[in-house]
């Protein structure tokens, strides 16, 4: 089974974490930070992205400060669109201080901006509905470990209510 660590080249901090993790499941992590994912060089960084989710079996989407452009705009989306399964984690910091800053009516921010991004990223989660688990770096792999169980308990109960 391939689980894949997704988003900014920030995320460097816990990708240690990550792949101790999956190693442990007896899995295989993919990570374009530490070269488990094999480009083509035929192919553009987008097409290279909707191919490594195509390949992936869980993914695993990380914001701690920065905002991936291709996360978000094209590994997220293809996700989403294929069905795969994902788990969300944020830098409990981040989130707190995104969303004071989206609440505050005096702080006008642009869109744009990398600041921006994040907090559009975040409210656009929130209008999903997307579960985001928030977790600080001593417990990562902790959290990690938890909701990957967790994917595969649900898993096997839809299994369970297929062979029914």
């Amino acid at each position: 089974m391939n689980i894949m660590l997704c988003g900014a080249s920030d995320m460097k901090v816990i990708s240690g974490q990550f792949t101790d993790i999956v190693n442990k499941f007896g899995f295989s992590p993919l990570c374009f930070i530490d070269g488990t994912i094999h480009y083509n060089n035929y192919t553009t960084w987008q097409e290279n992205s909707e191919l490594s989710v195509q390949n992936a079996d869980i993914l695993v989407y990380v914001i701690l400060e920065r905002h991936g452009k291709l996360t978000w705009n094209t590994e997220f989306t293809t996700a989403k669109n294929l069905g795969k399964p994902f788990i969300i984690f944020c830098l409990e910091e981040t989130y707190s201080f995104y969303r004071g800053l989206a609440r505050n009516p005096d702080i006008h921010i642009e869109k744009g901006s990398a600041v921006g991004r994040v907090i559009n990223l975040l409210s656009q989660l929130d209008s999903e509905q997307r579960t985001i688990v928030p977790f600080e770096y001593k417990s990562f792999d902790e959290l990690l470990h938890r909701q990957i169980l967790l994917l595969l308990r649900q898993s096997i109960k839809s299994l369970q209510k297929e062979n029914q």
